[in-house]
């Protein structure tokens, strides 16, 4: 997870408060301890202020959020005693603690927050204000809406993002698109029978896809924080260039099922590529010719030299695809 850094930020101590719905203010809030660390509070009471926040969870943007999630603010060097510091989140109410050594402070809400809802955090330490937002996570979506639906995520619709030559990894991977079908769905668990593979479109002016069933890949995807689900980590096998195929290892699939459960939203890709065990390529991640797509190397299993090709990217959506039904098509149990 990202995390929000503000190292060249000096604070200095202020006096201000704010009485607003969702703040807490830490000289207010009688249930926080606040002794110094390893001192007394006379010792402490005129220490300058030079702490830096460091992170705050969850972090700016953040999306898919947890309707009971704290806010969490850390700090380089422990907070003072004395300082007035507050965390607001707009719209709802909370209480604030500051842990036991002064790094952190969390804030923890008294109530469920709302669906897909945007909040604004203020948060306020040594005069310095600072604002971030999250967005909790959409309603829950009813299964019987994408059961059996097969999902099209076409190649060229995906932004990739990993490795920096995108142009050159859309070019040599020899697919049209990623698919995908939710075949049921544990109401108590969360569990998802799911099926991925990729495929080819038919030049038939009507939408049909020829699914690659030799490398289909089924998966228990997690789908407990419905509607968002993540498929994976599988190992998936792509066609590359020519006759060629290549397994991309620690595939995942994650992605938002729309609210009438006819596609799906926010949907990203991640995997594990061993260049050097492409037919005809054979060549490691961080040789000069793989250099070429300006690659991400990382430890994996799969290749013998020990390291893969980070391959990342997302789009906006999914289409269903109605003539599709891959659990059919590819004949699984």
């Amino acid at each position: 997870m990202k995390r929000w850094n503000f190292t060249a930020l000096a604070l200095v101590l202020s006096g201000c408060g704010s009485n607003e719905p969702g703040t807490t203010d830490l000289l207010d809030n009688a249930a926080t301890d606040l002794s110094p660390v390893g001192g007394d509070a006379d010792t402490d009471a005129d220490a300058e202020c030079l702490s830096t926040i460091i992170a705050v969870t969850p972090q700016d943007g953040e999306t898919g959020v947890d309707l009971d999630a704290d806010v969490t603010v850390e700090f380089d060097t422990p907070v003072p005693a004395t300082s007035d510091l507050a965390v607001s989140v707009l719209d709802t109410v909370g209480s604030l603690t500051v842990a036991a050594d002064r790094l952190s402070a969390t804030w923890t809400p008294t109530e469920e927050l709302q669906v897909e809802t945007e909040y604004t955090v203020d948060t306020f330490l040594c005069e310095t204000p600072l604002t971030t937002t999250f967005t909790t996570v959409s309603a829950a979506v009813d299964p019987a809406l994408f059961i059996g639906n097969a999902f099209s995520i076409p190649w060229d619709d995906i932004t990739i993002t990993e490795p920096g030559n995108s142009a050159l990894l859309q070019a040599i991977v020899g697919i049209d698109t990623v698919l995908l079908q939710i075949q049921s769905v544990d109401a108590d668990t969360g569990d998802a029978e799911t099926a991925a593979t990729v495929g080819s479109f038919v030049s038939d002016n009507m939408g049909t896809v020829n699914p690659i069933c030799p490398g289909v890949v089924q998966d228990t995807a997690d789908f407990s924080n419905n509607p968002e689900f993540l498929f994976g980590p599988q190992t998936i096998s792509i066609p590359i260039g020519v006759g060629a195929v290549a397994d991309v290892e620690s595939f995942e699939l994650q992605a938002t099922v729309a609210a009438d459960g006819q596609s799906l939203e926010s949907v990203s890709i991640r995997g594990l590529l061993a260049t050097d065990l492409i037919p005809g390529f054979d060549a490691e991640c961080t040789s000069d010719i793989v250099a070429l797509l300006l690659p991400t190397c990382l430890k994996c299993d799969t290749s013998p030299s020990g390291m893969c090709m980070l391959i990342e990217g997302n789009s906006t959506d999914a289409q269903l695809l109605a003539t599709l039904d891959l659990y059919q098509a590819c004949a699984l149990l």
